[in-house]
C-alpha cells in the first residue's frame, strides 16, 4: 500500500522527467459523435478480469470500476451557447451539443483525443486503491491542461483558401475516463471529444484549422499534460525514468501487461513476413478490430486467436507469481 502522506518512493532531486513521443496519433477527426460517445460510455473499466501486483481477479474489478461513467463538459466554448444544458451521459445529447453550429458541408464535426499515462502508473493504480483515488483526483487537471493548450493554439481560417487566421475565444468538449485498454489490461486514460467549430475573438464562427490542430497544437497540449502529470507524481515521490516509464516498476511486468503493444508487434511481424510494411497506426486498427470481435480478413485465424487469448494468459501468468 502506498501511503500518500509518506511516499514509499522518494527520489528527491534525482527525479528524471522525460517526455516521450507518441507512437500513435492521439487526436483524430470524427464524423459521428453520437456513435463515439456511446462506445466510450459502454467501455466499462470494471469488465477487466485480470490480476496484477498483489490484486486478485475478484478484487481488480472493484478497484477499477466506476470510472467509465463519469463524463464532463470542458472548455470555455460553452459560454453563452445553447448546448451547455445538455446531458453529458446521453450520446444524442452530446452529439447535439458538440455539433451545434457546424457548417453542413463540412463532414468533420468533432475531434477525438486521448490522454495516456505511463503503463507503470496504470499498474500501480490497479494494485493500490489509494493511488487509484489519487489519480482520480488529478484526471480533471490533466484534461483541463490539455484543453487550455488547445484553446490557446487553435484558430479558424476565413477567406478564399483560408488566408485569414483568427484565434478562437474558446473550445467546447466532453471527456470520460477509463482504467483499462481494449485488450483488458490496466491502462489509465481519458477520451476527449472536442467540437470542430468555434467562435473567434472577433465573434465570428467557423471550422477550426484541423491541420494546425494535428501538426502543432495537439502535440503541445500532450506535452503540457505530461508535465503536469510529472509534477503531480513528484508530490507523492514518483518520477519518470529516461525511458519515460515510472521509476521502480519492473520493466518485465510492464511488458507483460502491455497486451496492445505485444499484439501490434505480432501483427507487424506477420505482415513483414509477407513483404508488407504496416505502420503502428494500421496495426493498432487491426488489434482494435480483434478486441471488438469484428472480422479481420487480413490476418490468419491462428494469429487472431493468439491475440484474443493474450490478455488472459498474461493475467494468469502474473497471478500465478503471487
Amino acid at each position: 500500500m502506498v501511503m500518500l502522506g509518506t511516499p514509499r518512493w522518494v527520489w528527491g532531486s534525482c527525479i528524471h522527467i522525460y517526455v516521450t513521443g507518441q507512437t500513435l496519433q492521439k487526436i483524430k477527426p470524427i464524423t459521428d459523435v453520437a456513435a463515439v460517445v456511446l462506445k466510450r460510455l459502454d467501455e466499462e473499466a470494471s469488465s477487466t478480469p485480470l490480476a496484477y501486483g498483489s490484486v486478485k481477479v475478484e478484487a481488480l474489478a472493484e478497484i477499477l470500476g466506476g470510472q467509465a461513467r463519469t463524463p464532463h463538459w470542458i472548455g470555455k466554448g460553452w459560454r453563452d451557447e445553447p448546448g451547455a444544458g445538455e446531458d453529458p451521459t446521453d450520446p444524442a445529447s452530446v452529439a447535439r451539443a458538440l455539433s451545434a453550429g457546424a457548417r453542413q458541408q463540412v463532414k468533420v464535426i468533432s475531434w477525438g483525443a486521448i490522454i495516456d499515462v505511463p503503463k507503470g502508473l496504470s499498474l500501480l493504480c490497479a494494485s493500490d486503491p489509494e493511488l487509484k483515488t489519487w489519480f482520480a483526483g488529478i484526471r480533471e487537471k490533466l484534461v483541463e491542461t490539455y484543453m487550455e493548450e488547445l484553446e490557446k493554439g487553435s484558430v479558424v481560417r476565413f477567406g478564399e483558401g483560408g488566408p485569414e487566421k483568427v484565434a478562437v475565444s474558446g473550445l467546447k468538449g466532453w471527456w470520460v475516463g477509463h482504467a483499462a485498454s481494449a485488450g483488458g489490461d490496466p491502462h489509465m486514460h481519458m477520451h476527449l471529444l472536442i467540437s470542430a467549430t468555434a467562435e473567434t475573438l472577433d465573434a465570428r464562427r467557423g471550422q477550426i484549422d484541423g491541420k494546425k490542430l494535428l501538426n502543432e497544437t495537439a502535440k503541445l497540449a500532450d506535452g503540457s499534460a505530461r508535465r503536469v502529470l510529472a509534477r503531480e507524481m513528484a508530490k507523492i515521490g514518483l518520477g519518470f525514468g529516461l525511458d519515460g516509464e515510472v521509476v521502480g516498476v519492473d520493466p518485465e511486468v510492464i511488458e507483460r501487461a502491455s497486451t496492445g503493444r505485444s499484439s501490434i508487434k505480432a501483427i507487424q511481424t506477420y505482415f513483414a513476413s509477407h513483404g508488407i510494411p504496416v505502420s503502428d497506426e494500421q496495426a493498432w486498427h487491426h488489434w482494435r478490430q480483434i478486441c471488438e470481435g469484428k472480422a479481420d480478413k487480413g490476418l490468419p485465424e491462428s494469429l487472431i486467436q493468439m491475440i484474443k487469448l493474450a490478455s488472459w494468459q498474461e493475467g494468469n501468468n502474473l497471478a500465478a507469481k503471487q
